[in-house]
Parts: C-alpha cells; structure tokens; sequence
C-alpha cells in the first residue's frame, strides 16, 4: 500500500516540475519501520509509461484538485464537486492497491473567532471505511492544507475537521483536536474567498516532507 501512495506522489510530484525544468530529479533511499519488520524505498527510480505520465500530468487528477491551492491562483473560484473527485484520475498501481479519490470538505476555525470551509479531493486507502483511521502519510498532508491555507488568510489555525466521501456513499470525519476518525451524522458545504497561494517550489518542498 505504501509503494503505491508514494509512487503516486513522486510520479505526480515529478511531472508537475519536470515541466518547468528538464533537469528536475531527486532521487533517495529512506527505511521504514513497519508493524511487520523494516522495508526500504527507494525514490525516483519508478518508471512511468505513457498512459501513467497522461494521467499524472491531467488536469483532473486526484492530487492535483488536492495541491491546486497552491498550484492555481484562482483555484478558490473553481472547487471541485464531489463527482470530480469520484471520477478523479489515479495510476492503476493505486487502485489496484485499494485507493480511491474522495471529497473533502475542510472546516477550519482560527483563534480569531472566524471558521470556513475548503471543497478538495484527497486519495487514501478504502480500508479506511473499515478501520476508521488514516494512515500518518494522509493525515500529514491534512495538516500541511490547513496550515497552508489558513497562513494565506492571515489566520492562526485553531483546529480543523475534515469530512470525506466517497462514491459509495461512505463518510469519515476526521478531528485535528482529538486525531480521532469518526463517522459523521451531518455534513455541512460552503465555500468562502481565501487569498492566493501561488509557489510550486514551496508545494514541491510541504510534499517532500510527505515522503
């Protein structure tokens, strides 16, 4: 499951900026320790056809509704919907891993008193439903958008809750207070204007941290 994640965000991550710079590559090592023994990967040393390459560059990929607050100075205008997140595109590596592309709705609430809502799409495992967690890799990248946005508004983050969907009806809500995931009984949609984000450089280096 790891291995498919991260081949996502590398392929994603390597074709967003190999577009503006050619010489664009990073490659590493990092261990892990799992719940079953240690395992390493290595980075950038996956190869990617053409079919792969076309979805990972598309406008309607899953991670690229996720990152457009930083990669779209106007992505506050154009939210995606919930079937674009259903029919967002994802490698076949991942589905065949078990992930999905789901809807998002985050609620954050700043110290000043303020609370808005943020529409995206976001990839994680469909055992999720099941087991009522997410895994460290998601819940970092939960994180990272709250923070991300809430310093563009000139807001100090108090907390967030996240509520995601997918296209089968399922909903899971994660809390940032309690790190709990929890099944949620009512789901609430707006959207408010937030300023632009506009750095690849800088989501380059929040999904490098991912890694």
């Amino acid at each position: 499951m790891i291995k498919a994640i991260l081949r996502e965000i590398y392929g994603f991550t390597f074709f967003i900026f190999s577009e503006e710079d050619s010489d664009f590559d990073v490659k590493h090592s990092q261990k892990y320790d799992c719940q079953d023994g240690k395992t390493e990967i290595n980075y950038g040393y996956e190869e990617y056809n053409s079919a792969d390459e076309e979805k990972l560059k598309s406008n309607k990929h899953c991670l690229r509704y996720f990152y457009s607050y930083s990669l779209d100075y106007d992505y506050k205008e154009k939210f995606p919907t919930n079937n674009d997140c259903y029919n967002a595109d994802l490698l076949p590596t991942s589905e065949d891993a078990g992930l999905k592309c789901g809807y998002g709705e985050f609620t954050l609430k700043y110290i000043s008193g303020k609370s808005e809502v943020y529409r995206t799409c976001y990839f994680y495992d469909s055992n999720a439903i099941k087991t009522k967690t997410f895994d460290d890799q998601s819940t970092n990248a939960f994180d990272i958008y709250a923070w991300a946005v809430s310093s563009s508004e000139e807001e100090t983050l108090l907390s967030y809750t996240l509520e995601i969907s997918d296209d089968s009806g399922n909903k899971l809500r994660y809390d940032s207070l309690t790190k709990e995931v929890t099944i949620p009984s009512t789901s609430q949609s707006s959207s408010k204007g937030v300023k632009d984000i506009k750095s690849k450089y800088l989501l380059f280096l929040l999904i490098l941290i991912l890694l």
